[in-house]
């Protein structure tokens, strides 16, 4: 799991270090919302908004500043470009989906039904969330760089927001020692693979087709991954 070193400023971070710099990906990916100010909520809820309504591509940071009740500058302070502020909204988003995930998860006794259902309905909520669904429908190349080149963050993020998972399979008796990280990133990767590139034999819209791939192919690698 990745640790967060000290208190910065994430945004900051976020478009002065490049993509492959391990430290930016730690800070950025661990940022709570209470690490923001309100001035860099403001700017993401304006942002999330403003894509909802008019996509990626028509969507200015001059109508994100506008929307968020401050000036260019302001905004500037606190974000580089549009993409370090496309990147706050849909690490913001990814973590609430990954939190959908366990709220629904984390009561399932058996660690190999919580591993499909954990498969399950991730991409299930990923599919129904309206800017996922907004892009996807109306300008999927957009949004396409964030689930491919640029899926590093989400997928660590997915490492960090169910330590709770991890830990819960760690601990359990059948399952001691189990290495959660290799799993956890195979997930990762496998999640974004078919939601890139879905297919009749495996689509994401049939739970049934879902549960039995996650049946297959995810509860194996519990032993596999194991210690």
């Amino acid at each position: 799991m990745c640790a967060l070193r000290g208190r910065m400023n994430t945004a900051r971070v976020e478009h002065q270090t490049p993509m492959n710099d391990a430290t930016w990906l730690n800070n950025l990916i661990q940022a709570e919302p209470a690490r923001r100010d309100e001035t860099e909520l403001r700017i993401i809820d304006a942002a999330y908004e403003l894509y909802l309504t008019f996509g990626l591509r028509r969507t200015t940071l001059g109508q994100i500043a506008k929307q968020a009740g401050i000036g260019r500058p302001t905004l500037y302070r606190r974000f580089a470009d549009k993409d370090a502020v496309t990147q706050a909204v849909f690490l913001r988003e990814t973590r609430r989906v990954i939190r959908t995930v366990w709220d629904e998860v984390q009561d399932i006794a058996e660690p190999e039904d919580m591993l499909v259902r954990s498969f399950v309905v991730g991409i299930r909520t990923f599919n129904q969330h309206p800017l996922t669904r907004r892009l996807m429908d109306t300008e999927p190349e957009a949004i396409l760089p964030y689930l491919t080149s640029k899926s590093a963050p989400y997928i660590e993020l997915g490492h960090a927001v169910l330590g709770d998972l991890a830990r819960s399979l760690r601990e359990s008796e059948r399952y001691r020692g189990l290495d959660t990280d290799y799993l956890l990133e195979v997930m990762g990767r496998l999640f974004t693979s078919l939601i890139v590139t879905p297919t009749r034999l495996v689509d994401v819209n049939d739970e049934r087709k879902l549960n039995r791939f996650a049946e297959q192919f995810l509860v194996p690698l519990l032993n596999a991954t194991k210690a």
